[in-house]
Formats: structure tokens, sequence, C-alpha cells
């Protein structure tokens, strides 16, 4: 796998529609990478060898992008979807898992998660 590539990258977009408790979607997905280390997980270099190593949980929010009001916001939206979408990973620094959220409307939203497959 080449670092920083984003050849291996997998993201899914999902539209949320009705009123959505950002803070609320923000705790639960700290609470999966809590809970499950593949999302924790980096890869170093030890001596010419790769390393699979296990971060401990930290301090995870969820990044907002406020589109609401912008004249081309569904034009901007896709422009940032393929942006995240091909943005490659730190793989020794992690992490290897990405979530945005992109507000269109008080009640129409865009959760983008973007992650490594997992063997």
């Amino acid at each position: 796998m080449l670092a920083d590539s984003p050849a291996y990258n997998m993201t899914f977009a999902y539209h949320v529609r009705g009123m959505l408790d950002v803070e609320a979607l923000g705790q639960a997905l700290c609470e999966i990478v809590r809970r499950h280390g593949s999302l924790r997980t980096v890869f170093v270099n030890a001596e010419g060898q790769p390393l699979q190593v296990v971060s401990e949980p930290g301090a995870w929010t969820l990044p907002v992008v406020d589109l609401r009001g912008e004249a081309d916001a569904h034009q901007r939206l896709e422009q940032l979807l393929r942006e995240e979408a091909c943005r490659g990973f730190d793989l020794a620094r992690g992490p290897l898992f990405r979530a945005q959220l992109y507000r269109l409307d008080v009640d129409t939203n865009v959760l983008q998660l973007t992650r490594l497959p997992q063997r």
C-alpha cells in the first residue's frame, strides 16, 4: 500500500434528511472509534518492517462544513466529496478513518465516511 495514496480509500456519503442532533452524531462516531481498535490502528516502520500499532482512544470531534446559504451549495458539496475521497491517509500517523458532516439546510445533511479497507 502506498503511503498517502487514495488508491485504497473507501468513501461513503449518506444523505440525512430531517432534524439532526449533530452533537449526538459526533458522540456516537467518537464511541465507535473508541470501541474499535482497527479505526485507531497505524503502521510504523520498525527496523525496516511494518509494525501495526493500535493507538489509545483520544479526543475526536466530527468536523462540520456549513454550506447553508451558499448559492451553489450542491455543486460545492460535490467538489468537497470528491476532494475528501481523493485525500490519502498517513499510515504512520493516522487516523485511518475520517468523517465529515456537510450541512445543506436545517433538515438536510450529508455525512461522508472515508476509511481504508480492513483485512
